[in-house]
């Protein structure tokens, strides 16, 4: 899809829905393509619990080591 600056001064709700279903948006001025509008990347949110089962943590995590016992 291309359009003209002032054509998408008043189609710009339309040109967001064509470029998220994929299609590409150009808008041109003086007949030459000057911006191209396109969808921002998803970012991957799901991070959290993404290491579930795969790390343990022993009950003595938090006991002193007894290689530092002579700075304590």
């Amino acid at each position: 899809m291309k359009v003209s600056v002032y054509e998408a001064k008043s189609k710009l709700s339309q040109m967001i829905n064509t470029a998220l279903d994929g299609e590409e948006v150009v808008i041109t001025r003086n007949g030459k393509d000057t911006v191209k509008l396109m969808p921002v990347p998803k970012k991957n949110n799901d991070w959290i619990g993404m290491y579930e089962g795969q790390i343990i943590i022993h009950d003595d995590f938090d006991e002193p080591l007894e290689e530092f016992e002579a700075f304590s």
